[in-house]
């Protein structure tokens, strides 16, 4: 029989779904982990959430921590597996090239470490998505950043990964996963938002999505038709869909395939790739299969709660959810829809509600709820009751931050 195109460019996503219900039936799967990105100097750093019954987070603030049995300040640079493991470095003086690293749960004291030489200016900033690798970033020159892969939990040889333009020194925030060391060696910032497609690497070049295959350099995604890329989604598979000025476009395992314009819409894509309106930003995320785009979309009336919306690219069916009001009372209403993320396990989306942008000076209140797309049911993930918990800055879910 022949296998579809379209199932082709999905096996890796399919494949870990085949392998989600071996689990054995006498046994509860642990929680999906949930995690989220929030910039906040009010409260003195980035943080890094978790939603998946509890609420872990960490912040890039510096803290008492035992590095193999020995305490040492270090600060939170990094995680992977959606927020289950987080990376750790000890501080150290301004100009060391050899630093301890330490990796555990986010919100542990009791770590494991090793020490690992790197090459000047060179700062770790990340864990890769499956925790096997730490990755660097080493300036060179005015103008240009090398990104590195060293093992984690040992010392080892760097790996180059990509070139990229000089990285922005300041946490302009995220697009694609959490990422980031936001107090470097002698407190320089480095902010590198960067996803992880099924046979290359995503970014940011000049406010414009970027990619580069492993080992070689950032440029514009240009597509078949020769246009570039304006707007990307990239899914915690790997899978990205791309719009140009004149065409979309699916991208996985080295397949650049089209994409009817018609399903898209009028606005070409600016609703369903994410878009800012009643003042504010709104983020829209590819499933895990890179069949459909969950996005939100105004109320009818205002005020009123944002819905959710689903475009099934197979079908072109726009599909438009509901969402209940949350448990708790006035003041807090979430009218605003921010983020949403696929979940790995089923036909789900996760979405991150709150209330309006009032100050920065001031908190959003937080709710994580999911919506099953067969039947538009909805449950509130976190807190737990319904109610909900202060976050400060731009709070959002990571459609790359979701595991199983």
């Amino acid at each position: 029989m022949a296998v579809s195109t379209f199932t082709r460019v999905c096996a890796p996503a399919l494949a870990l779904s085949l392998l989600l219900p071996a689990t054995p039936a006498a046994a509860a799967p642990a929680p999906e982990s949930v995690a989220s990105f929030q910039a906040s100097h009010e409260v003195g750093g980035y943080e890094l959430h978790r939603y998946d019954g509890g609420w872990v987070e960490e912040m890039a603030n510096p803290k008492s921590r035992n590095f193999n049995g020995v305490a040492g300040e270090s600060r939170f640079i990094g995680a992977s597996l959606g927020g289950r493991q987080a990376l750790f470095q000890v501080e150290a003086p301004a100009g060391e090239t050899t630093l301890t690293l330490g990796i555990g749960a986010p919100g542990a004291t009791e770590l494991r470490s090793w020490r690992q030489r790197f090459g000047a200016g060179e700062t770790p900033f990340d864990l890769t998505p499956e925790g096997a690798g730490v990755l660097t970033a080493q300036p060179v020159g005015e103008n240009q950043t090398v990104l590195r892969r060293y093992p984690a939990g040992r010392a080892g040889h760097g790996i180059v990964l990509a070139t990229m333009p000089r990285a922005n020194t300041w946490a302009d925030g995220v697009t694609y996963q959490y990422s980031g060391n936001y107090y470097g060696p002698g407190f320089k910032h480095v902010n590198i938002d960067l996803g992880y497609g099924q046979d290359r690497l995503y970014g940011g070049l000049d406010g414009a999505p970027a990619w580069a295959r492993y080992g070689g350099a950032f440029g514009p995604i240009v597509t078949p038709d020769g246009a570039t890329a304006d707007r990307i989604l990239l899914s915690s598979s790997g899978i990205a869909v791309v719009r140009t000025p004149k065409s979309f476009w699916r991208i996985s395992a080295g397949r650049v395939e089209p994409l009817a314009a018609e399903l898209f819409g009028p606005d070409r894509g600016s609703r369903v790739f994410g878009e800012q309106f009643h003042g504010n930003h709104h983020y829209s995320a590819l499933s895990v299969r890179g069949d459909k785009i969950a996005y939100a979309t105004p109320p009818d009336t205002m005020p009123g709660y944002e819905a959710l919306g689903v475009l099934d690219l197979r079908s072109g069916k726009h599909s438009r959810f509901i969402l209940p009001p949350n448990a708790e009372t006035f003041p807090f209403a979430p009218v605003i829809l921010g983020s949403v993320a696929w979940s790995w396990r089923d036909d789900s989306v996760y979405v991150m509600r709150h209330n309006q942008f009032l100050s920065p000076h001031q908190p959003r209140m937080l709710t994580v709820q999911s919506v099953r797309i067969d039947d538009g049911s909805v449950r509130t993930q976190w807190p737990i009751g319904g109610r909900s918990v202060a976050g400060w800055g731009g709070p959002r879910l990571l459609g790359s931050d979701v595991h199983p």
